[in-house]
């Protein structure tokens, strides 16, 4: 079962696709924190178009040995939080932009999040909680 606390107009979230262990989230023009609490995560893409999105995964769990994040970010900011027991591989796209992963000791038996993507002319944010 997987809830998002879609506490923001500005994103509109399609429930077909969170079904099966899917996010999806787009916001655009404003400033949205959503919140992911899943037992059986498998993926997630995140949009972000001239706003700020924050995205806090920390009441996530992945069952799956690794699962793709796809974002995409033109002209503004995304913060994703993830948990420190995940071991996160950043291969995000950037042009005229930044991508910034916190540094930290790898956790060796978390599930493997890979998160790729693009981010233009704007930032993309990794901080484990």
């Amino acid at each position: 079962i997987i809830t998002c606390d879609w506490s923001s107009d500005v994103c509109s979230s399609d429930l077909e696709e969170n079904r099966d262990g899917h996010i999806y989230c787009c916001n655009r023009f404003g400033a949205a924190a959503k919140y992911i609490s899943s037992d059986d995560l498998k993926g997630a893409e995140l949009e972000n178009s001239f706003g700020e999105l924050k995205v806090y995964f920390d009441n996530a769990k992945i069952t799956e040995t690794s699962i793709y994040i796809r974002v995409n970010n033109r002209f503004g900011s995304m913060v994703l939080y993830m948990p420190s027991a995940w071991n996160v591989i950043s291969d995000i796209s950037v042009f005229l932009a930044s991508s910034e992963h916190e540094s930290r000791f790898t956790a060796t038996d978390g599930p493997k999040v890979n998160v790729g993507g693009s981010v233009t002319c704007g930032e993309v944010k990794i901080i484990y909680v």
